[in-house]
């Protein structure tokens, strides 16, 4: 028993979890997510990249004047 009466302190519950698990789980999600980003850059057509590279350059409308009054 529980020198509290039975009651367990955050510190004891936290003790018996498998935190060692979230950074490896963490590190597998991340190298999925850079992979199929890798792949779809790699497998992406020309066409595609070349549209997406103009897109910064390109100007959707003029800028509007802000007026000093309002």
């Amino acid at each position: 028993m529980h020198p509290r009466g039975g009651l367990q302190v955050l510190s004891d519950v936290l003790s018996h979890l498998r935190l060692d698990l979230f950074p490896t789980v963490a590190l597998i999600v991340f190298l999925l997510v850079f992979a199929a980003v890798v792949i779809r850059t790699l497998f992406s057509p020309a066409s595609e990249m070349q549209a997406a590279a103009r897109v910064p350059l390109e100007d959707d409308e003029p800028p509007t004047p802000v007026s000093e009054g309002t």
